[in-house]
């Protein structure tokens, strides 16, 4: 997923709701291995121009992680 990241985001820096959508996209089909080096490569390139949305994807408010635990014990009983 890291090559994909490395591939698109570059090439959509400029369109910023599309940016936030595809690194969210990346973030959440990366293997949590690969999620330091995705995240080091993002605040490298794109630091500048989407501070806001890196913290948004990388350092998700408390509420956010909530709303991701809840979703996932859905998730868990339905299947």
């Amino acid at each position: 997923m890291i090559e994909y990241a490395k591939s698109i985001l570059p090439k959509i820096r400029d369109w910023e709701t599309l940016f936030r959508k595809e690194l969210n996209k990346c973030y959440k089909w990366s293997p949590e291995n690969e999620i330091p080096e995705l995240r080091t490569w993002c605040y490298a390139n794109f630091h500048s121009s989407h501070q806001a949305i890196l913290a948004e994807v990388f350092n998700p408010s408390p509420k956010v992680l909530i709303l991701e635990i809840n979703r996932s014990k859905k998730i868990e009983k339905v299947s």
